[in-house]
C-alpha cells in the first residue's frame, strides 16, 4: 500500500471509478466497432463479408455482456458501503496482510492503484478470493507457497 492507509469509503470510490472507466472504454469500443460495421460496402466477395459482420456482432454482443456487468458490479458497490463490517473476510472487505498485498474481495479488476491506495481486486469466486473468504483477523492461510497473515479488514 501506497503511504496512508486507506479508508473504507476511498477504496469503494476508487473501486466505482475504476467499473466507470471500464464502462467507458466498452461503450467506446462498441461505439467504434458499430461505425466501422455499418461503414464497410458489401464487397463482390459477400461470404467473406458476411463472415466479418458476424464476427464483429459476437464482438459486439461481448461488449454489451461486458459493459452490463460493469454496470452490475457497481451496484454491488453500492450496496456494500453502508454494510458493517463482519469479523471475517467476505465480499466487499479489503484484506491487508502481514507480508503481501492488499487484496478488495468483489469485482476481478485485478491491481487498482492510485495515490491513495494500491490492492489487487479479486473475484470470491478466484483461487486466491476463495483461499480467503471467511478469514479471521490473525489467522493464516497459504497460497501458492505465499502465507498470508490477516492484519486488518476494511
Amino acid at each position: 500500500m501506497s503511504g496512508e492507509r486507506p479508508n473504507r469509503e476511498t477504496v469503494l470510490h476508487l473501486l466505482q471509478d475504476t467499473l466507470s472507466l471500464k464502462w467507458q472504454e466498452a461503450v467506446a469500443a462498441l461505439q467504434t466497432m458499430r461505425e466501422s460495421r455499418d461503414a464497410e460496402e458489401k464487397s463482390s466477395a459477400g461470404d467473406k463479408y458476411e463472415t466479418g459482420r458476424a464476427m464483429a456482432q459476437i464482438e459486439m454482443e461481448k461488449l454489451s455482456q461486458q459493459m452490463q456487468s460493469y454496470e452490475q458490479q457497481k451496484e454491488r458497490l453500492h450496496l456494500w458501503v453502508n454494510r458493517p463490517l463482519s469479523q471475517q473476510a467476505q465480499l466487499g472487505h479489503l484484506l491487508e496482510f502481514k507480508d503481501g498485498p492488499s487484496v478488495f474481495l468483489g469485482p476481478a479488476l485485478g491491481l487498482v492503484k492510485s495515490p491513495e491506495a494500491e490492492f489487487l481486486a479479486v473475484s470470491a469466486d478466484s483461487p486466491l478470493g476463495r483461499t480467503l473468504m471467511g478469514m479471521a483477523l490473525g489467522e493464516k492461510r497459504l497460497f501458492n507457497g505465499r502465507a498470508y497473515t490477516l492484519t486488518r479488514l476494511l
